[in-house]
């Protein structure tokens, strides 16, 4: 590789690791930028560590295995240090796992013949901001498209016959849908078209059956133990995702095609529009060339599911950074004639110039909470229960909430859904079932201690539930965070 390219991929990682560092380490910090999904997949890592099986028991978690098997490194270093170290670590490293995405991006390209357009792609994947925004934590979108990535690469190689490259993407592949069911759909169109271009039979048998015997390999060990809930777990609880949407405005309301794609992008309508129409250029650019087709159907594919889906949030949008900054890739090594060429050299200038308005934008809120006080007062509590796992970590009160005599569900939101023991126990954003209510209620008030600090889950538990936990004496307080002694009797009222 010749020492310029060397150069343009240092250029790509190191813009694109200021970005999502930048957006992790502003503010209030790496714990004040993750929010309750970062704390679950940790929460899962450590469960594991612990010797639990997802899907299983109280061990409530409604995604496949693999995130939770890459945060255990994490888990392990927290049991030497503590819970905010671990989590810690595991957010900046999967920040920078989405610079690495940044540069693959320039490889992929390249290894599909789109080397004009690499670093048009790189640039862009760098510095688009819904998609720095979500590659800033420790969210599936990072290890997703890492391995997305690592998929189209091998898999670029390995469209000519090669057996090695074929099985490598077929592992990959496998691991793929194992973080994320969405990303079956964008793989199995690459595999298809790719193996319908190349004539050969063998291009697409091959990376599907390795893909399949992945999938059975990390999947069998948890399903053998959990058996039909982890299917319920992973795909019924998913589908029972409320087809609504919590707005600014204060309603919980179905959120129309143009409103999603202003959340999605964090834009206006008039912005989303012409967002739209470039769009639309550009992938007409791609389409002259054949590879450039095959991402603008993966593209098409991915943003048909975001708009489908019951619920989406703004960093759900980096589920297509990879697939669109390849389109622009293609749109880039056509031979156009101008001013249509500078099109998409425009999108990573404008993907600079956002980034720009996002910094001066961006500013997540300094905590109120005084944590330092709290983990003193629940320093001597063995079993630490709470209403998010955030909670636990930031009290250092995860890892021995693992311990003998514990329960911890690691996912409340995912009884919701329906994932817990009791397919019964499901919660809207204002109401919970009888079994619902019975199964929190009955968790929140097993430990030592509870730390409560989630309005939505006070309000689903129900009147009764509330007086009892209401009845324990206080013996923290901090911001919006309460921390009650739940073992011995309650005070007289």
């Amino acid at each position: 590789m010749s020492r310029s390219r060397w150069w343009a991929l240092a250029a790509v990682f190191t813009l694109a690791v200021a970005t999502r560092l930048w957006v992790l380490l502003s503010g209030g910090g790496p714990l004040d930028a993750a929010s309750y999904d970062q704390s679950v997949y940790f929460a899962a890592a450590a469960a594991l560590v612990h010797g639990h099986v997802p899907y299983h028991g109280d061990f409530v978690f409604v995604h496949p295995p693999v995130v939770a098997l890459a945060g255990t490194p994490f888990a392990v270093l927290a049991r030497l240090t503590d819970d905010v170290t671990g989590f810690v670590a595991e957010n900046v490293a999967f920040a920078v796992m989405g610079a690495v995405n940044a540069v693959l991006v320039v490889v992929v390209a390249r290894a599909w013949g789109l080397g004009r357009g690499a670093v048009a792609a790189g640039l862009t994947y760098a510095l688009w901001p819904v998609g720095y925004v979500a590659e800033s934590t420790a969210r599936l979108e990072p290890l997703g498209n890492l391995l997305f990535l690592l998929f189209l690469w091998a898999y670029g190689h390995g469209r000519s016959g090669r057996t090695r490259a074929l099985v490598l993407a077929g592992v990959a592949l496998g691991l793929l849908v194992n973080v994320k069911l969405w990303w079956f759909a964008p793989v199995l169109v690459v595999v298809v078209l790719v193996g319908f271009l190349a004539r050969e039979l063998r291009v697409v048998l091959v990376p599907v059956a390795v893909a399949a015997g992945t999938t059975l390999l990390v999947d069998l060990p948890f399903l053998g133990v959990a058996g039909p809930r982890m299917v319920r777990s992973i795909v019924t609880a998913q589908l029972h995702r409320p087809d609504r949407q919590w707005t600014p405005g204060g309603r919980y309301v179905h959120l129309p095609v143009v409103q999603r794609l202003e959340q999605l992008l964090g834009a206006s309508e008039l912005v989303v529009v012409l967002l739209l129409a470039a769009l639309v250029l550009t992938a007409a650019l791609a389409c002259r060339d054949r590879v450039g087709r095959v991402f603008v159907v993966v593209l098409a594919v991915q943003v048909a599911i975001l708009l489908a889906a019951p619920v989406v949030y703004p960093y759900y949008a980096g589920y297509v950074a990879v697939a669109g900054s390849l389109v622009i890739a293609a749109a880039a090594s056509r031979r156009i004639p101008r001013p249509a060429g500078v099109a998409p050299w425009g999108w990573a200038a404008a993907a600079g110039l956002a980034s720009v308005i996002t910094f001066r934008a961006l500013s997540p809120p300094l905590s109120d909470v005084d944590w330092q006080a709290l983990r003193a007062q629940t320093a001597h509590a063995h079993c630490v229960v709470a209403d998010s796992p955030l909670l636990l970590i930031r009290l250092h009160a995860l890892d021995r909430s693992f311990g003998p005599g514990c329960r911890d569900v690691v996912d409340l939101q995912g009884v919701s859904y329906g994932a817990g023991p009791d397919p019964e126990a499901r919660a809207t954003l204002w109401s919970g079932t009888p079994a619902y209510r019975r199964f929190v209620g009955t968790y929140l008030l097993s430990g030592d201690a509870v730390a409560l600090g989630d309005y939505y889950v006070r309000v689903r538990i129900g009147h009764d539930n509330r007086r009892l936990l209401a009845q324990r004496p206080v013996i923290g307080s901090s911001g919006n965070v309460v921390v009650r002694a739940v073992t011995g009797p309650p005070p007289d009222r």
